[in-house]
């Protein structure tokens, strides 16, 4: 609270000073045949020099690490040892042919193999058709022994005279 106060009685007593000390301001001094405002000191320019030397270790706080997850041999690397780089520059060119080898060779394995279980597809549709024939030749085969059963009935019970 005492600093509030003090703090206060210091501006009041700048604005009497500036005031009290002001001398009439602009009209007294145009009066006396002087310029009116304070004269105003011209300074040339002087060319800023904005560069720093100094000397010390620079370490990069950003640093990334490639790998890959396969085997291959490197047949270039475009980029030195410290070279800026941006997104989408060619770091290395590795020579995959080793691995495209063994992808044409995963091919050619999974069309064998799908080849062999087409030729068992179509035994096993071959076979499913086998089977229905048989079975249709077996349903054909039961009804003509039903029907033939039934007619030597009827033939019998009409050579002993029986009637139903």
């Amino acid at each position: 609270m005492i600093k509030k106060i003090a703090l206060m009685g210091i501006i009041m007593a700048l604005a009497v000073t500036v005031t009290a000390c002001g001398g009439g301001g602009a009209d007294a001094a145009a009066e006396d045949g002087q310029p009116v405002g304070d004269p105003v000191a011209v300074e040339e320019e002087v060319p800023v020099n904005e560069s720093v030397e100094a000397y010390g270790i620079v370490e990069a706080t950003n640093e990334q690490s490639i790998s890959v997850d396969f085997n291959a041999r490197v047949n270039k690397i475009y980029v030195k040892a410290g070279e800026r780089i941006s997104k989408g520059d060619k770091l290395v060119d590795f020579d995959i042919s080793v691995l495209e080898n063994e992808i044409a060779s995963k091919k050619m394995e999974i069309n064998e193999t799908q080849y062999e279980l087409d030729k068992k597809d179509y035994s096993v549709s071959t076979l499913d058709l086998d089977v229905k024939n048989a079975e249709a030749q077996l349903s054909e085969l039961e009804e003509e022994l039903r029907r033939k059963r039934l007619f030597i009935t009827v033939v019998l019970c009409q050579k002993m005279n029986i009637t139903s």
